[in-house]
């Protein structure tokens, strides 16, 4: 007799429909991990080079070229600032306030794409008990339909339906949850971290206009 492997096994407990519905799942959820990874590094938030650029250009008094540094810099701090900086001139009270909506909505578009993370977290469980429902009812069939007594074997397949469900469900659940705790922790950081620095850049191009 040849042993079945773990994924063979897995698969065969589950049956096509909750294989179909849980791979689907773990193929979506680690897509989305590796979307958001991208999105939250820090390079693309708050990079150092542009931190340094600035802190260099501005302590030279070379403004323009502060300014042509950050147009060019695709980095979320970056287009905060330049949706700030042109607001200048109407008073530091509107560049701060354009600042923020830019901000925002920045924060907005993260928080959206890691709310799908978050929904695979929700989702997996109840297909998890979905199979659950389904493999206890396939094991009752069983019981009802048998004229004989009962053998271990005749419902190995409905209880094994329910806990590799159950199980994989969890799991899944189990990593989409700690990842999005990670992840959103440190959206939240570093979108503050580009807010602070935005407002000190600008209050340094501010105290520039100033005669």
């Amino acid at each position: 007799m040849v042993e079945e492997n773990l994924l063979a096994w897995l698969a065969r407990s589950l049956g096509t429909p909750f294989v179909v519905i849980f791979l689907s799942l773990t193929i979506a959820l680690v897509a989305l991990m590796v979307i958001n990874v991208l999105a939250v590094r820090r390079d693309s938030i708050v990079p150092s080079a542009l931190i340094q650029g600035m802190e260099l250009r501005l302590g030279e008094d070379r403004f323009q070229e502060a300014c042509d540094l950050v147009r060019v810099d695709s980095s979320v701090l970056a287009r905060v600032l330049a949706a700030g900086l042109p607001q200048l001139s109407a008073g530091d009270e509107k560049a701060v306030a354009a600042m923020e909506e830019f901000g925002s909505l920045e924060g907005i578009k993260m928080h959206t794409r890691l709310g799908y993370v978050w929904l695979i977290a929700q989702l997996a469980p109840l297909f998890g008990l979905l199979g659950t429902v389904n493999g206890l009812m396939v094991a009752f069939e069983t019981i009802i339909r048998k004229d004989v007594t009962l053998r271990p074997i005749d419902l190995a397949g409905g209880i094994g339906t329910a806990l590799v469900a159950t199980a994989v469900g969890l799991w899944i659940a189990i990593f989409a949850v700690a990842f999005h705790q990670i992840v959103l922790s440190r959206i939240n950081r570093l979108l503050a971290e580009a807010g602070i620095l935005a407002e000190h850049f600008a209050e340094r191009f501010a105290a520039a206009r100033k005669p």
